[in-house]
């Protein structure tokens, strides 16, 4: 298994493509230079904060304090379990993870991107991340398609008075640049699994559920619902903050 240095210099690495192929976009799309320093404006912006949500998100840690016998004496009403690898007196809806080898706090699920376990601490900075990610490949995605259009455009100018229907369409076909086909390939596939996952996650909030609360239900305790609060209510818990625009930049 990959360390959580090696990841982070991969995501630097990957995040320093994606910038690359957005100036290219850009620059290709545009000529407008107030346009072009807007655009890679809003870019570094969008790159900055992922990668800040990516590198809290792997190192803040949300493992459980184990809770003793004069807390729980202190405290009689503190609801508890104990874990039966652990041993240790923890608090609800604590889970233990079987990769970590540790109990986590309010634990969601284990994060092999991250290489880390995403739990109560750190499930802001996961759902940043997740978010940010999806802006960037539909960023990404929307500039691909627009460069196709304009392709289009200018070939149909080209060639529309000296050829036909079908050397049109193959002429298209032979000075169609592959590197648009190959970022579509890469960002259509990412914007789709990164929405997807960010709805799931917006459904775990608004049903007051984890991922492994959601896939082993007995775990999943009824008593301790949030009742009578709305999923903005529920959100706004997470990341700690009442402008959901502050998402981009999570404390």
């Amino acid at each position: 298994m990959l360390g959580r240095g090696q990841i982070t210099i991969q995501c630097v690495f990957w995040l320093i493509c994606i910038y690359i192929c957005d100036c290219h976009l850009i620059f290709n799309c545009f000529e407008d230079s107030v346009i072009q320093f807007i655009l890679l404006f809003s870019c570094v912006y969008h790159q900055i904060c992922a990668l800040r949500s990516f590198y809290y998100g792997v190192f803040t840690s949300s493992i459980v304090s184990p809770i003793s016998k004069k807390d729980l004496e202190k405290n009689y009403l503190l609801k508890t379990t104990e874990c039966r690898k652990c041993g240790i007196i923890r608090p609800l809806r604590s889970h233990h993870c079987s990769v970590c080898e540790t109990c986590i706090d309010k634990l969601d699920h284990h994060c092999y991107f991250l290489n880390n376990c995403v739990g109560r601490k750190n499930y802001k900075f996961f759902l940043s991340y997740l978010f940010l990610s999806m802006i960037n490949s539909l960023y990404m995605l929307t500039l691909g398609i627009y460069q196709f259009y304009l392709f289009k455009e200018k070939e149909k100018e080209k060639i529309q008075n000296n050829m036909n229907g079908i050397e049109i369409y193959i002429g298209f076909l032979l000075n169609f640049p592959l590197k648009i086909v190959f970022l579509l390939f890469i960002t259509f596939p990412t914007f789709i699994g990164t929405f997807y996952l960010l709805m799931y996650h917006f459904f775990l909030i608004y049903k007051n559920q984890t991922t492994i609360e959601r896939k082993y239900p007995k775990l999943y305790i009824e008593d301790i619902r949030k009742k009578n609060k709305t999923f903005s209510e529920k959100l706004s818990a997470i990341i700690e903050s009442n402008n959901w625009l502050n998402i981009y930049w999570v404390e």
